[in-house]
């Protein structure tokens, strides 16, 4: 595609700025739809004109790129121009906790959230487990398995269908100041998102764990209220977090997986055929994401440097460190939950 050529051979942030302003006429389409989309017996006859769809990246991040690159055209030109879609990013219609909840109560047809949902459904945490996946394409095998239909029936329960896996990536952490060894972890002020598993990850490592919505980590930084956070390298570039930190640490704590959810109870009254748009549009922007993020990162990294951020690549006894560090983590996720070990090994099995 155009747009993703040009942006790997540019600044990055400032081309997806670009050319997520230019607009777009490419995507998939999800198969044809004649007329406005109705539900079907039993769900009230209301038609769906629109999809508006939340999520919390800005313009530059792969995950709005191909919300409007791949999912807006699918839906609209599948639908012959009956369904519109509404792409709002930046939290403008709420934080993770808003937009999820939104979807869960149908105040907003679908969203692109993290795994806040965990905290109404453990189970919805498994894919963040800390340093269970060895790279990218160990975690896409897991989530197109097994292991990725038990987190989808979790969001089932939660009044959510879940339409795909997205990719936030591998979380690194960014600071002030050098970290090289797990000691360096004690007293470090860091932000999390108010998820268990993160939390429970952040601690063992021997931080002070402060979890806020990623709107105030800017500010946050800023004025030293926090002493780093930990994300994917894009959303730290995305965000320009550059501006208040000085270094990166590679550490690859966990997977950040995003999930493309639509309100159940809407999804579940609409035709068949509507369905099928729907959810064939949602798996190919979800994978546009996904592997538009993990090409991204060897650019984006260099971009960060550019910015004057240092990197620091764990050497192997940091590394044991830090894994050895979750052996507590699990032992009590094995304790908690009574479907955990089996999942893991599931997934360590198919690396």
């Amino acid at each position: 595609m155009k747009r993703r050529t040009f942006l790997f051979g540019a600044a990055g942030s400032a081309a997806a700025a670009t050319l997520v302003a230019c607009g777009g006429n490419g995507g998939a389409s999800g198969g044809a739809a004649s007329g406005a989309a109705t539900t079907a017996a039993g769900g009230g006859g209301k038609s769906l004109d629109t999809i508006r769809v939340a999520h919390y990246f800005n313009e530059a991040h792969p995950n709005h790129i191909a919300l409007t690159e791949v999912f807006k055209p699918a839906i609209e030109e599948g639908s012959n121009g009956t369904i519109k879609v509404q792409v709002f990013p930046n939290s403008q219609l709420g934080d993770e906790e808003a937009m999820s909840n939104g979807v869960r109560n149908g105040t907003i047809e679908m969203a692109v959230p993290g795994g806040l949902l965990a905290n109404a459904d453990r189970k919805i945490g498994l894919v963040e487990f800390p340093f269970l996946f060895n790279d990218y394409e160990h975690g896409r095998k897991a989530l197109d398995s097994e292991p990725g239909e038990f987190v989808k029936e979790a969001f089932r329960g939660l009044g959510a269908e879940p339409l795909g896996f997205s990719l936030n990536g591998m979380r690194v952490v960014s600071s002030n100041k050098a970290i090289t060894k797990l000691d360096d972890f004690k007293g470090f002020r860091l932000r999390m998102p108010n998820v268990p598993v993160y939390i429970m990850t952040g601690e063992a490592l021997g931080a002070t764990v402060t979890p806020m919505s990623i709107s105030e980590i800017f500010t946050a930084l800023e004025q030293k209220v926090i002493d780093g956070q930990e994300n994917p390298y894009l959303t730290v570039l995305a965000n320009k977090w550059y501006e208040v930190q000085s270094h990166m640490i590679e550490t690859y704590h966990l997977l950040s997986v995003n999930f493309y959810l639509f309100n159940q109870e809407l999804y579940g009254g609409l035709d068949s055929e509507t369905q099928k748009l729907i959810a064939d549009a949602s798996d190919k922007s979800s994978r546009h994401a996904w592997d538009l993020s993990v090409d991204l990162e060897k650019t984006v990294k260099g971009e960060l440097e550019g910015h004057g951020m240092t990197i620091i690549i764990p050497d192997e006894s940091f590394k044991a460190d830090l894994n050895s560090a979750m052996d507590g983590v699990y032992e009590k996720l094995y304790a908690d939950y009574d479907w955990a070990e089996e999942q893991v090994k599931k997934i360590k099995d198919m690396a």
